[in-house]
């Protein structure tokens, strides 16, 4: 396993803190607070009812020079240094079944099993806990998961059931930016240590579709310390994590939901200095002349197949590990059997007439 530069890193990220500078982020979080204070009093005028201030959310938005390939899709998560939390958000910890092999097995003892547990080991800020089972099971429409992303603040998750549960959750808990943070509930003795510390993380979906992504980095209720140590914290993050590093960064942006985007940062170097990593490209492999066997080519490979063609053939070369579409959708299976048996067939026949003309000689 590679070693990390974690001089280079800190380097980096020191190089990047000179370009976005704090004074540019304490002046784009009092703008922001500025619109936000409008906007709540053209609203009252409107309307009575108001979401309070303090639970509004702070979104830091990311533009990108170059979109990397699909193949660096990933979940991004970054700590902290201030819970984007309360004392009094209600968060859901979404567990496994303790009994697996029965599918219409009653949850009930499920559930107060773990909020046994919860309750043992001091952990007072999870207020419901939900076991797979009843997530499969009551939560199979689009509707119903969309209202169980609404009913709680935050969720957490044990990291055995973390693989199913994209598909168990659906699309409706990524709209709502509700990913579950992944606990372990082996570690009982660290339990409420460990819940505390990932109650401090923000995380989204990097799903290289776009060149904009967004992620939650504070509340507006917070005071401006708190969140410009976020904000430094996450840039930190991203920097180093994005494919292109820092270097890939077009702009950096503050806003909320309903506000326009405040610019902290935006570079204006040349995007064509980007360095990211090629994709993968397949190895070409050229037919090789067959001294035995004159006017034919061999190919070898790796997994001990063994092809001969004639020199008039059209292609010369062949991807050894790239396939037809129609190959890739099945359809050519046929075709490919029968090739190869034709391509056996000429070498037995080619060989007879070798050994034929050594036997005249």
């Amino acid at each position: 396993m590679p070693q990390v530069n974690k001089k280079k890193i800190n380097d980096d990220n020191k190089e990047f803190r000179k370009i976005c500078k704090k004074k540019a982020i304490t002046k784009a979080v009092d703008t922001l607070k500025a619109l936000n204070q409008k906007f709540v009093e053209s609203e009252m005028k409107k309307q009575l009812l108001l979401q309070e201030d303090s639970d509004t959310p702070v979104f830091l938005q990311l533009m990108l020079k170059k979109i990397p390939s699909k193949k660096s899709m990933k979940m991004i998560t970054i700590s902290l240094p201030h819970t984007l939390f309360k004392e009094s958000s209600d968060i859901c910890l979404i567990t496994g079944d303790l009994n697996k092999n029965d599918r219409k097995a009653d949850t009930e003892p499920d559930i107060l099993h773990y909020k046994e547990l919860l309750k043992t080991y001091g952990v007072m800020r999870v207020s419901e806990v939900i076991p797979l089972r009843v997530l499969r099971t009551e939560y199979k429409t689009f509707e119903s998961r969309r209202h169980l992303a609404a009913a709680y603040d935050g969720f957490l998750a044990d990291k055995k059931i973390a693989g199913v549960l994209p598909r168990a959750l659906g699309t409706a808990f990524y709209q709502e930016r509700k990913f579950p943070l992944q606990i372990s509930l082996l570690k009982q003795r660290n339990l409420k240590k460990q819940i505390d510390e990932v109650l401090k993380k923000t995380q989204f979906l990097f799903s290289c579709r776009g060149n904009c992504h967004t992620v939650q980095v504070a509340n507006l209720g917070m005071d401006n310390n708190t969140i410009i140590e976020n904000i430094q914290a996450s840039i930190d993050v991203l920097a180093d994590k994005l494919p292109g590093k820092w270097n890939n960064i077009l702009g950096l942006y503050l806003k909320t939901a309903k506000s326009k985007a405040i610019p902290i940062f935006v570079s204006f170097e040349n995007p064509n200095d980007v360095k990211l990593k090629k994709r993968f490209q397949r190895e070409k492999v050229k037919f090789q002349e067959l001294s035995s066997m004159p006017g034919t080519k061999v190919n070898v490979f790796r997994d001990g197949r063994i092809i001969v063609k004639k020199v008039n053939e059209d292609e010369d070369d062949i991807n050894v590990n790239e396939s037809s579409p129609e190959q890739k959708d099945g359809k050519n299976m046929h075709k490919t059997a029968v090739d190869k048996t034709s391509v056996k067939r000429k070498k037995n026949q080619d060989s007879k007439k070798v050994k034929k003309v050594k036997k005249e000689l």
